[in-house]
């Protein structure tokens, strides 16, 4: 339960900050990020807790000001704040020219986590497990996975070729091989009827400033297992097409009312 915990309040922070950099900047006061945890129900102790791993694990360095503190990002936290914007900002895919970018590794079980976290950052880029140690994407995607093997220190087990071309039989029979459209496309209804629950569009800054959060966060749920599949390679009809659309839609007309909340708690926890 506590490493869920930690990992909810990991994905709390770098889902604000990424969000809301804009506005925020790079240097953040200590009273700004716990006053705006507080509103998605991250509670002092909990914030301060995993602002504290998170600084003890690179992802900020810590500024004294006499009794206040300062978090600034680290290339680390920017590098993955950038991963999650890709991820949030890229719209349908572009036309394909039937080429896959392909990762093979030789991880075995005394390299267990070394191996979860390859996999875990192969996912969230948008590749599928096509065999043992064999992952496939669509997108020319290469360079994103060499940053990934730097990152985590396998540049003598992990292979990328790009502009890879699968010999007979369709293309597109290959994606129920690697990825669960039917799971996927569940999720992205399951989005869309908590979407609509919201009913009207808040009026005060701090309720659309979570509700937006909550769009962004059911968002990115999705995305960590939808690879963005070019239409060639997805069935008609595709259900993420119109509910991604619609909510971003919804944050868009909630943004206004978010941008003021959050500057207003800058202003009020800054010195």
């Amino acid at each position: 339960m506590a490493d869920r915990g930690a990992g909810r309040a990991r994905f709390t922070i770098l889902s604000l900050l990424g969000s809301q950099l804009d506005v925020l900047g790079e240097q953040i006061w200590l009273p700004t990020l716990l006053a705006l945890l507080r509103s998605l129900g991250l509670t002092e102790s909990a914030a301060r807790a995993q602002l504290q791993r998170m600084a003890a694990a690179g992802w900020f360095e810590v500024e004294r000001h006499g009794r206040r503190s300062r978090y600034g990002l680290t290339e680390l936290a920017r590098s993955e704040l950038r991963s999650g914007d890709r991820r949030v900002l890229e719209r349908s895919a572009p036309p394909w020219d039937g080429r896959w970018t392909i990762v093979a590794y030789e991880l075995d079980e005394g390299r267990r986590t070394a191996r979860d976290r390859l996999r875990a950052n192969l996912q969230w880029l948008g590749f599928g497990p096509l065999g043992a140690g064999v992952w496939i994407s669509p997108h020319r995607l290469g360079p994103a996975v060499l940053a990934v093997r730097e990152r985590l220190a396998l540049t003598e087990a992990v292979h990328v070729a790009e502009d890879a071309v699968f010999g007979g039989g369709a293309p597109a029979a290959l994606v129920p091989r690697c990825w669960d459209l039917e799971e996927i496309a569940s999720r992205w209804r399951a989005l869309d009827e908590r979407r609509r629950r919201h009913g009207r569009l808040p009026t005060d800054g701090e309720r659309a400033f979570v509700q937006d959060f909550e769009l962004l966060s059911g968002l990115l749920g999705v995305l960590r297992v939808d690879p963005n599949l070019p239409a060639a390679l997805l069935p008609p009809r595709w259900a993420g097409t119109e509910v991604r659309r619609a909510c971003e839609a919804e944050r868009a007309r909630l943004r206004p009312l978010v941008q003021a909340h959050v500057e207003a708690v800058v202003r009020a926890t800054a010195p």
